[in-house]
C-alpha cells in the first residue's frame, strides 16, 4: 500500500514538471563581464604573501623527490624521455560491447586551448629581416613561431622533444640572419645545482639555420642522461652573439656555473669564466651575459654563500677569452653574497650598462659607465627602485624568479625594469620621481592583472624598425604594445561603463593560439552527455572556463592566484586557489555570483598544500571535502556558500597531525566509502563517509616510505577495487587492491625502474578509470612523459602503453578526468593547455542524490541527462526502480522527488543504439540518526516547529511569490525545481521577501531558507 501511494506521489510531481525531459539546452553561462564583476578578494593579500614561485618549487620537490635522497634525480628529464621512447605505443583503447567482444577504439585528441592565455615565457625574439616573424618559448610549452605578427602561432618543438625553452637569439650579422639559437632549462627560486627545479631542466642548446623553422640540438652541449653527468647546459640562462666578429660565429652562453664561448657556432665550446665543477661549486647557478656591438662582453655570476672558491660577481672582457675577464663588481652596495643579476646595455650609448641584482628580499640597481675615470664608474641607483607601496606596488624580484632590465633603443632616459610588475623610468632611475607602473598587476594595487598584461616579468623585445613597439614575455604568455612611451591614462571600462582600471602603456594580448599554459587541474560536468563546459586551474594564471562547443571562443578568467582543483556542481562551479582558498560561483536570477567558501585555515600554507585536494562526493555531489593537515574538512551542502561554522572536520587522531592530505577519492557502488592519501605515503579508508565512525589505516606494506600519494582511483562498479599512485621518482609508483586495501599488488609493470640501468621511470601524477564494458576499465595515467594506459592490471607483468604520441606527446600531465556516460576524456597538461577526446564506450549510468531534506522527508534524485546537439548519438530513456521493482512507464524523466526510504536505481537506455545500463544504487534514510545526509546543516530538533513560522503565499503562485519568516538576521533563500536545479538564490536580512517567478516554468518547487545552523523549507506550485 505504501509503495502504491509512493508511485502516485511521484507521478504527480513528475507530471507537474513534465517539460523537463531528457534533453536540456546549454546551461547558464558565465560571461567575461560577469567574471569582472565577481570582485574576488586578493588571494595574495589573504594569504599574507604575494605570488611566490618558491612555494611552487617546494610543492614540486615534495611531489617528485626521491624519498631516499630528498632530491629530484639528476638529469631525470632526459632519462625519462629515453625511457618513454622504449614503451609500447597503443593501437587504440580496448572497449568491449554488451556481448563481451573487444575492439580497439582510436581516440582523436585535439587541443581545447586556451588559445587566449599563455604560460610562463622567458624567451621571445623578433626576426630582424621580417618583423612579422616572432619566435617565443614557454618554460614547459616548447618553441612557437608566428609569421603574422602573433595573430596565429605554430608549435615548432616536436611533441616528443624537451619543451623547456629558456633563452633565444638570432645572429643579426648581414648574411647570417637565418641562424638562430635557443637554450633550455629553467632554475627556480630555492634551487641549487643538486636540487635544481628538475621539472624544467634542459638538455642543451639548439640551433636553426633556416630562420627558426627546423632545429637540431648542438652535440657539444648535449647532456648524458645515462651516466648522471651534470652538464652546465642543463640550464642555459642566456645566449648572445658577437655582431662585431664578422669572420667567426662567435656565440656566448650563460650556463650553469659559468660563461661559455664558441667561435664556430658551438661546434666546439670553451668555459671562459666560472667553474666547471658545478656540483661542488654550485654558487654560480645564476649567470647572465651581454655583448656590445663592438664586442665588449659583460657577465654576472651568482654567489649565494658569500665565499669566493669560484669566480662570482660582475665581470668585463674586451675579447671574451679565458683569462681576459676583469671583475668590476661595485665596491659598495652590492654585498658579498648575491643571487641573480641581470644586465641592460644602453644601445644608444654602450658605455652605459645597468645591473639589476637580487638576494632574497634585497634588491639592488647599479649603473656602470665604461667611459668614466677609474674609481668613478659606478653609480648606486638602488634607492630609486619603485616603491608604490600597497599590496603589490613595490618592486619585487621574488627571489630572482622574475627580473629584467632593458634600455629603450632610441632614448637613453627610458629604462624598463621587471619584477612582479613592469616599470618604466623616464630619467634613467636618477631618482624615483619619474617612475611609471606599466604592466604586471593592475595599477589599482589590488593583485588583479594589468589589462591585457600579466604579473611576473621575464623578457622584453623591441621592434628593430620602431623601438616604440615592444613585446613583453611574462607568466601569462605574451603581450604587445605599439607605444611603449605612452604616458597618458586610458580608462578601461566594463559593460556598465564603469572605470575598472586606468592604464599607461596599452597592451594587446598576443596569445592567439600560443598554447603554453601549465595546468594543475581540469573539470567538466561529469554527468551530462554533450555538455561542452570545461575549466581548469593554472599555475599563476588562476582558473579559466570555456563554454563554447566549437572551442573557438576565448577562455574566461573566473578565479585568482594559482588555480587549483575545481569541479562542477549542478550548474554552479567550485574552484580553488593556492593553499585551499575555495570559491563557488552560483547562479542567482540567471546571473552568476561568486562566494568565498574557504574552510577553516583556508589559505594558510601551514595547514594546506600549495595545490590542495578538494572532492565532491560522486553520489551526493553537494557534500564537499577539503584536505587539511591531519584532518578532512567537509560541508554538508556547498550551495549554502559555507564559511567557518558550516565546515566540519574528521580524521583526528587517525590521520597523523603532522601530515597533510594529498589525495581523496569516494565510491559510487556501494555509496559512502572514501579513501584518503597523505603527503607521506599513508592511506586511510573511511567505511562510511556519512557516519564517519570508522577510519582504517590501509597503507600497503610495499608503499614507498615517505612517498607522496598524488591520486586515488576507485572503480565505479566496486569500491573495493582501487588504484593508488605515487608521484615520486625512483619508487614503485602504482598499487592495486581488489579487497578495499586489505592487500595490495604493485602494478607499475613496465613503468618500473626494475632491471633498468640508470633508472628513468616517469613520475605518475594522476590515475583514473574509464569503464570499458564487461566489468572492466581503461586505466589512464597522467605522467611526466604524457598519457599512458592499460586495460589489464597484472601485477609486475602489467603492460602500460603510450597514448596520443603525435598530439599530446611527452608533455607532463597533472590531471586526467573522464565522463563515462559519453566517453569524454579531458587531459590537463603542464605546458600545452588542455587536450580532449571522445571514445565510443558502453553506456554508463550514474545516479546522484541532489537533495535530502530530513525534516521534510523529501529527497531529489537525478541521473545523467543530455544537452542539445548530440541527438544523432543519444536519445536517453529512463526506467526507475525502487527496492528492485520497476516503477513503471509513468516515471520516464531524468529526476524524481520521493518521500519514501529505500533503495533506488535507474536504468538508462540509449534509443539510438539500444545500449542500456543500470545505475549505482542509492539507499535513502531520512532518519535523524544520519543528519550528515541532509542538505545543509542538521536542523532543529523535532520538538521545535520553526517551519510553522515560514509563510509562502500565494500558493499556487503565477507571478509574485511572497515569503515571511521568523528569523532575525541574514538568511539564505534558495528555490530549486524537482530535479534539484537551482532557480533562484539570494541573501537577505529582511523578514518579508518578494520574488518574481514569472519566468519559471509551471511546476512544483521547493523554497529552502537557511539561517545559521537551521534549514526550513516549503513546497509551492508555479501556475
Amino acid at each position: 500500500m505504501k509503495l502504491r501511494y509512493f508511485i502516485l506521489v511521484l507521478s504527480v510531481l513528475v507530471a507537474c514538471n513534465a517539460e523537463n525531459d531528457s534533453q536540456r539546452p546549454l546551461p547558464n553561462r558565465i560571461t567575461a563581464e560577469d567574471a569582472k564583476a565577481f570582485n574576488l578578494p586578493s588571494i595574495k593579500n589573504e594569504t599574507g604573501s604575494e605570488d611566490n614561485p618558491a612555494d611552487r618549487f617546494e610543492f614540486d620537490l615534495l611531489r617528485f623527490r626521491d624519498p631516499v635522497t630528498g632530491r629530484i634525480p639528476e638529469n631525470i628529464r632526459e632519462k625519462e624521455l629515453a625511457f618513454a621512447a622504449r614503451l609500447p605505443v597503443s593501437k587504440g583503447f580496448v572497449v568491449r560491447d554488451k556481448n563481451g567482444i573487444a575492439r580497439n577504439i582510436q581516440a582523436n585528441f585535439t587541443s581545447a586551448g586556451p588559445s587566449n592565455v599563455g604560460g610562463r615565457s622567458r624567451a621571445v625574439a623578433i626576426d630582424i629581416t621580417n618583423e612579422n616573424v616572432i619566435l617565443a618559448g614557454g618554460v614547459s610549452g616548447g618553441l612557437w613561431r608566428s609569421t603574422n605578427l602573433g595573430n596565429t602561432w605554430t608549435r615548432i618543438t616536436p611533441v616528443t622533444e624537451l619543451p623547456n625553452i629558456r633563452s633565444i637569439t638570432q645572429d643579426t650579422r648581414p648574411g647570417k640572419e637565418n641562424i638562430w639559437y635557443y637554450g633550455t632549462g629553467e632554475i627556480l627560486p630555492g634551487s641549487s645545482a643538486s636540487t635544481v627545479g628538475a621539472p624544467y631542466r634542459g638538455n642543451g642548446i639548439y640551433k636553426s639555420t633556416d630562420g627558426g623553422i627546423t632545429w637540431n640540438r648542438i652535440p657539444s652541449t648535449a647532456t648524458d642522461p645515462i651516466n648522471d653527468l651534470s652538464s652546465p647546459f642543463n640550464y642555459v640562462h642566456d645566449i648572445v652573439t658577437d655582431r662585431s666578429n664578422t669572420t667567426q660565429d662567435e656565440v656566448y652562453a650563460a650556463a650553469l656555473g659559468g660563461i661559455y664561448r664558441s667561435t664556430n657556432g658551438f661546434s666546439s665550446v670553451q668555459l671562459v669564466l666560472g667553474h666547471s665543477n658545478i656540483v661542488s661549486n654550485n654558487d654560480a647557478i645564476w649567470t647572465e651575459v651581454a655583448v656590445t656591438s663592438t664586442g665588449i662582453v659583460y657577465a654576472t655570476l651568482s654567489n649565494s654563500s658569500g665565499n669566493k672558491t669560484a669566480p662570482s660577481g660582475i665581470f668585463r672582457s674586451e675579447t671574451g677569452l679565458a683569462g681576459s675577464w676583469v671583475e668590476i663588481t661595485p665596491p659598495s652596495g652590492f654585498g658579498t653574497d648575491f643571487r641573480r643579476t641581470v644586465i641592460g646595455i644602453d644601445p644608444s650609448n654602450e658605455n652605459i650598462v645597468y645591473f639589476l641584482g637580487n638576494k632574497g628580499d634585497n634588491n639592488s640597481l647599479h649603473r656602470y659607465d665604461d667611459s668614466a675615470p677609474d674609481g668613478s664608474e659606478w653609480t648606486d641607483l638602488t634607492s630609486s627602485l619603485p616603491k608604490f607601496g600597497g599590496i603589490v606596488g613595490d618592486y619585487n624580484a621574488q627571489s630572482s624568479y622574475n627580473m629584467l632590465i632593458k634600455v629603450h633603443p632610441a632614448n637613453s632616459n627610458i629604462v624598463y625594469i621587471g619584477g612582479t610588475n613592469l616599470y618604466r623610468s623616464r630619467n634613467a632611475f636618477a631618482d624615483d620621481t619619474q617612475i611609471d607602473w606599466v604592466g604586471g598587476y593592475s595599477r589599482n594595487n589590488n593583485a588583479n592583472q594589468y589589462f591585457n598584461h600579466h604579473a611576473d616579468q621575464h623578457t622584453l623585445a623591441f621592434f628593430p624598425s620602431n623601438p616604440n613597439r615592444m613585446i613583453s614575455g611574462h607568466d601569462g604568455g605574451l603581450s604587445i604594445t605599439n607605444n611603449n612611451l605612452k604616458n597618458t591614462e586610458t580608462e578601461i571600462r566594463n559593460e556598465n561603463n564603469q572605470v575598472v582600471q586606468r592604464t599607461l602603456i596599452d597592451w594587446e594580448n598576443l596569445n592567439n593560439g600560443y598554447v603554453t599554459t601549465q595546468f594543475y587541474s581540469l573539470a567538466f560536468e561529469e554527468e551530462n552527455v554533450g555538455d561542452p563546459s570545461i575549466m581548469g586551474g593554472m599555475q599563476d594564471n588562476s582558473t579559466f572556463i570555456l563554454q563554447d562547443p566549437a572551442r573557438t571562443s576565448d577562455w574566461i578568467n573566473i578565479g585568482a592566484g594559482d588555480g587549483g582543483f575545481c569541479y562542477y556542481d549542478n550548474q554552479s562551479v567550485i574552484f580553488t586557489a593556492q593553499y585551499a582558498n575555495v570559491f563557488r560561483i552560483g547562479f542567482v536570477n540567471n546571473a552568476p555570483q561568486s562566494f568565498n567558501i574557504s574552510p577553516p585555515n583556508g589559505g594558510d600554507q601551514e595547514f594546506n598544500l600549495f595545490v590542495n585536494p578538494i572532492l565532491a562526493d560522486p553520489v551526493a555531489p553537494n557534500k564537499v571535502f577539503v584536505g587539511g593537515k591531519g584532518r578532512i574538512y567537509y560541508t554538508l551542502d556547498v550551495r549554502d556558500n559555507p564559511r567557518d561554522e558550516k565546515w566540519f572536520s574528521f580524521g583526528t587522531p587517525t590521520i597523523p597531525s603532522n601530515e597533510k592530505v594529498s589525495a581523496m577519492a569516494a565510491s559510487e557502488s556501494p555509496q559512502s566509502i572514501m579513501y584518503i592519501g597523505t603527503e607521506r605515503g599513508r592511506l586511510f579508508r573511511v567505511d562510511n563517509s556519512t557516519s564517519l565512525n570508522q577510519i582504517n589505516d590501509v597503507t600497503g606494506s610495499g608503499f614507498p616510505n615517505n612517498g607522496y600519494i598524488t591520486s586515488i582511483a576507485v572503480d565505479p562498479a566496486n569500491a573495493n577495487r582501487v588504484v593508488v599512485a605515487f608521484s615520486n621518482y625512483n619508487v614503485t609508483n602504482l598499487f592495486y587492491s581488489t579487497n578495499g586495501g586489505t592487500s595490495w599488488d604493485a602494478v607499475s609493470g613496465n613503468l618500473s625502474n626494475a632491471g633498468l640501468s640508470g633508472g628513468g621511470a616517469p613520475s605518475v601524477r594522476w590515475v583514473t578509470m574509464m569503464p570499458n564494458g564487461g566489468n572492466g576499465n581503461i586505466y589512464l595515467l597522467g605522467t611526466s612523459v604524457g598519457l599512458i594506459s592499460t586495460t589489464q592490471l597484472s601485477g609486475s607483468s602489467t603492460v602500460w602503453e603510450r597514448e596520443a604520441v603525435n598530439t599530446i606527446g611527452t608533455v607532463p600531465i597533472d590531471m586526467v578526468r573522464v565522463r563515462p556516460i559519453d566517453g569524454y576524456i579531458g587531459v590537463a597538461t603542464h605546458g600545452n593547455g588542455i587536450y580532449e577526446a571522445r571514445i565510443n564506450v558502453p553506456l554508463q549510468a550514474r545516479l546522484q542524490l541532489l537533495d535530502i531534506l530530513c525534516r521534510e522527508g523529501t529527497a531529489i534524485l537525478q541521473t545523467n541527462i543530455q544537452f542539445q546537439g548530440v541527438e544523432n548519438e543519444f536519445d536517453l530513456q529512463y526506467e526507475w526502480f525502487f527496492n528492485g521493482q520497476s516503477l513503471g512507464d509513468g516515471l520516464n524523466g531524468p529526476g524524481i522527488s520521493t518521500t519514501t526510504e529505500g533503495r533506488y536505481q535507474v536504468r538508462i537506455t540509449n534509443a539510438v543504439n539500444g545500449q542500456s545500463d543500470l545505475s549505482n544504487e542509492i539507499i535513502l534514510d531520512f532518519g535523524e540518526a544520519n543528519p550528515q545526509w541532509c542538505s545543509g546543516n542538521p536542523v532543529a530538533s523535532a520538538g521545535e516547529d520553526i517551519s510553522s513560522g515560514l509563510r509562502v503565499f500565494p500558493n499556487p503562485a503565477e507571478r509574485q511569490l511572497s515569503v515571511e519568516h521568523p528569523f532575525i538576521g541574514e538568511v539564505m533563500v534558495r528555490i530549486v525545481d524537482m530535479n534539484g536545479r537551482m532557480m533562484y538564490e539570494e541573501r537577505s536580512s529582511q523578514s518579508q521577501l518578494r520574488f518574481d517567478i514569472s519566468l519559471f516554468p509551471a511546476g512544483t518547487y521547493i523554497l529552502l531558507m537557511t539561517h545559521q545552523n537551521e534549514i526550513i523549507s516549503r513546497k509551492f506550485i508555479k501556475k
